[in-house]
């Protein structure tokens, strides 16, 4: 359901009081409707992939020792297979796949 359904991933780190360089690249099985920020020159993710695929580069101060983010589902997003990718200082730290199914 749009805006009832959210994912996220999250990251237990040891430096908890550092400035963690993130890259996020998260990939949909299709096209969706809507990406956030993709006509912001400004905006902190680049859509590439025939607009499957958002790059997100962030800092984060970790919260109680995580680094994290949470995406809610929206009207116009793919079901399917999703998949995102982490990295840390551009270290490849973990990938979570999941599947969004309509209700």
């Amino acid at each position: 359901m749009p805006r009832k359904s959210c994912y996220g991933w999250g990251i237990k780190v040891s430096t908890a009081d550092t400035l963690i360089k993130f890259r996020e690249e998260f990939t949909l099985p299709a096209e969706p409707k809507f990406w956030s920020g993709e006509n912001n020159e400004f905006a902190t993710n680049r859509i590439i992939n025939k607009r499957r695929t958002s790059i997100t580069n962030e800092f984060s101060k970790p919260d109680k020792g995580w680094v994290k983010k949470v995406w809610c589902v929206v009207k116009g997003d793919p079901e399917g297979k999703y998949s995102i990718k982490v990295f840390f200082n551009d270290q490849f730290i973990k990938n979570f796949d999941f599947e969004v199914r309509r209700m």
